[in-house]
């Protein structure tokens, strides 16, 4: 499994285009050389997926964060063809953002389905995520611990699982006793931005407690702000 390219949105960014058009990239040429990142002149983040001539339209304004539409687009070096192309608009929401990405690209490859109904899929797994969990709800320690999920979810699950798999394991976004959850093992993640070392505070001692049919494996990350 792909890890999201290292220093695509900053190569992106250095090329940033003015007007209308777009910056963009292959993301997964390892994949699929069907999924572009790209960024306008405004830094919004977009995924372009290159559709067939007898691919239908596809439009989605039901995701908190991102829309989708169809278009065509010139990519250079390539014909003029259309383009599902997907926009977030929020820069709290890129990293969740790679993930669908990632996601995306690792169905594309499987030729099993066709490019909108894997990104009709795809997105239907996330609704609810980006949908029901309004982002001004979160408090700082919330989103501390969503990106420390996100980074286990990206840096380690999706090595071993794949996408599709590794999303379906991840229950921190749903209450769950713990982060990450599957037959015989549970993953608890936490997040520490203190300056003094490596500590993490747990909610009670039973949040550490094995589960029921299984071992508990503790990931920790350590953030810091940067200055802005």
């Amino acid at each position: 499994m792909s890890r999201i390219p290292p220093g695509i949105w900053d190569h992106l960014e250095a090329n940033r285009p003015k007007g209308e058009n777009l910056t963009a990239k292959v993301a997964f040429p390892d994949l699929t050389p069907r999924l572009f990142f790209a960024l306008d002149a405004e830094k919004i983040h977009h995924i372009l997926v290159l559709l067939d001539p007898e691919d239908p339209d596809y439009f989605d304004r039901q995701s908190r964060g991102i829309f989708i539409r169809t278009h065509e687009l010139t990519v250079h070096g390539q014909a003029p063809a259309r383009y599902l192309d997907l926009i977030c608009r929020e820069g709290s929401g890129h990293a969740g953002f790679d993930l669908i990405g990632t996601e995306i690209a690792t169905e594309l490859t499987k030729g099993i389905m066709p490019p909108v109904d894997i990104v009709r899929q795809v997105m239907a797994r996330w609704r609810r995520f980006w949908g029901q969990t309004p982002q001004d709800l979160l408090t700082r320690n919330e989103v501390i611990g969503l990106i420390a999920e996100i980074r286990f979810l990206s840096g380690w699950l999706f090595t071993i699982f794949g996408a599709a798999e590794s999303v379906r394991r991840w229950r921190g976004p749903f209450g769950s006793r713990h982060d990450f959850e599957w037959k015989g093992s549970s993953v608890e993640v936490k997040a520490t931005t203190s300056t003094r070392g490596r500590i993490f505070h747990i909610n009670g001692i039973d949040q550490l407690d094995n589960p029921e049919n299984g071992d508990l494996f503790f990931f920790g990350v350590r953030l810091r702000a940067l200055p802005t």
